[in-house]
């Protein structure tokens, strides 16, 4: 039988997990290498594993769903740090070519990410020059390209003194990286132009309003335009939710009406903390990725995505910005207890802060036991991020979404899963586990927060099915040995343990 192939961004779950398990509730097989050899963010993919892999299975396949930042560099963070030089990347993307010659009923459907510029002096994913010259060179990014828009004096003087703080040679090495980089996603383009790739998602990593790396978005752009690209490539911010977005835009062509509805309408154009651009423009370029309709009065019927946003701007973050907090207003989300009371279909993206649910708005609706009557939840990492995951989920449920019927059983339990990680463990428990982020993951971590959750739990007991009553957490992780994210995964009893 066919076989649809991912090669994924890197092992984390949320990259190499979740999209097969999104697909696999439409009702769709995916097949990808096991996560040990995608790397992590101190070693990366094991290249030649990775192209055996791909050799073995190729032949049987019908689509292939290829991260192009793992098969080129060795997976995301390995993007930033490879030192191989253009010519030998692009020699390796001529194997493209040799794909749709060898397998011509072959679809080769590819994500890329666009060159972050982290603005902070840490160098665990970056170059090691990014502990001292992180920030001085994402200023310096920032006053390069606002001084292309208008002069600035002030700006002007700021900018010449970062040219001399920066060592030259520093400064080389990271233009030329991104050189690389758009070089890379330019010839990308061409193979697309030529037929050899079908759909190609580009991602702005943790993007903003001004930087190198925007003004590299906006050459891409006008290619993709003059290319006559625009139906088959997308350039928005993004990352890490790529391949479901990706898989739901291919193998689910029919996608739901979503009925939009808001916490607070009056700030959805807000600009969120790590896209550089409003809220509802993120909305809009994540469903056109995806593949499904926004409406503001949809029919009665349609499946509500709630959008639980912040009030005002600037947009926090869940766990740095910890002793910042936004007060729940009890009468804005009110429409949202009331159309969960009347059993309406409620899918809610959490977004009111960056990586992390709203653990007030969480222990609000728990209280009126209404938390586990939503369809689906997303609150993770960027908003960009939490909006494509959650609308290829809701894509690839389709017309099971508004069904009186109870849910299967699979998606029951990944709901609960976000519900778990996205919410009360980015939400809360993180914040009790470690003070900074640079903190040691130790044994005690996963036994704290194994218990934590299944003491958790015996509140929800009682609202599940009886398939799901027995719910607990048998496996946890961390699976870059960081608190950062974690990977835990919901068991039950057998009939026989009952």
């Amino acid at each position: 039988m066919p076989q649809n192939l991912l090669l994924p961004l890197d092992g984390r779950p949320c990259n190499a997990r979740f999209p097969v398990q999104l697909a696999a509730l439409g009702g769709h097989s995916v097949l990808a290498p096991e996560s040990k050899v995608l790397g992590n963010a101190r070693e990366p993919a094991r290249l030649t594993e990775l192209d055996a892999w791909l050799a073995a299975q190729l032949p049987e396949a019908s689509q292939l769903f290829l991260s192009f930042d793992t098969w080129l560099y060795g997976n995301l963070v390995a993007s930033r740090r490879n030192p191989a030089p253009l010519d030998q990347l692009l020699q390796r993307l001529n194997q493209l070519r040799q794909w749709r010659e060898r397998f011509p009923d072959l679809r080769i459907h590819g994500f890329a990410t666009l060159l972050r510029i982290s603005n902070s002096n840490d160098a665990t994913e970056e170059r090691p020059y990014w502990a001292q010259h992180g920030q001085a060179i994402y200023r310096l990014s920032w006053l390069e390209h606002r001084l292309s828009e208008a002069v600035d004096e002030t700006l002007q003087a700021e900018y010449q003194r970062l040219q001399r703080q920066i060592p030259a040679d520093v400064l080389n090495d990271y233009r030329h990286l991104r050189q690389r980089n758009l070089a890379v996603l330019q010839n990308l383009l061409a193979l697309q132009a030529e037929g050899v790739m079908d759909q190609l998602l580009i991602g702005c990593d943790d993007s903003g309003e001004y930087g190198w790396g925007v003004q590299e978005r906006q050459l891409l752009e006008t290619e993709v335009a003059q290319l006559n690209l625009s139906d088959r490539c997308l350039i928005y911010p993004g990352a890490d939710e790529l391949a479901s977005v990706l898989l739901a835009r291919v193998l689910a062509p029919e996608g739901p009406t979503l009925n939009l509805a808001w916490s607070h309408p009056e700030a959805q154009d807000l600009c969120t903390l790590y896209e550089g651009r409003p809220l509802s423009q993120t909305l809009a370029i994540q469903a056109r990725a995806v593949g499904v309709a926004l409406r503001q009065n949809a029919a009665e019927e349609a499946v509500v995505l709630w959008l639980h946003n912040p009030p005002h701007g600037p947009q926090i973050d869940q766990f740095l910005d910890r002793q910042q907090r936004v007060p729940l207003n009890t009468d804005a989300v009110s429409k949202l207890t009331a159309a969960l009371r009347a059993g309406k279909p409620v899918a809610l993206a959490d977004l009111c802060y960056a990586n992390g649910g709203d653990a007030e708005l969480l222990q609000h609706l728990e209280d009126q036991q209404l938390l586990l009557k939503l369809r689906a939840y997303a609150a993770w990492n960027t908003n960009g991020n939490s909006l494509g995951m959650l609308l290829a989920w809701l894509k690839f449920l389709g017309p099971l979404l508004s069904t009186d019927q109870p849910l299967p059983l699979s998606h029951q339990r990944f709901l609960l899963e976000r519900l778990a990680d996205d919410g009360w463990y980015q939400g809360h428990l993180r914040q009790q586990l470690c003070g900074h982020y640079s903190e040691p993951v130790t044994l005690q971590s996963c036994l704290s927060a194994i218990h934590w959750f299944n003491q958790h739990f015996e509140g929800w007991r009682a609202q599940l099915p009886p398939a799901l009553q027995g719910l607990q957490v048998k496996h946890l992780s961390f699976p870059w040995k960081r608190f950062f994210e974690v990977d835990l995964q919901l068991c039950t009893p057998r009939p026989s343990e009952t």
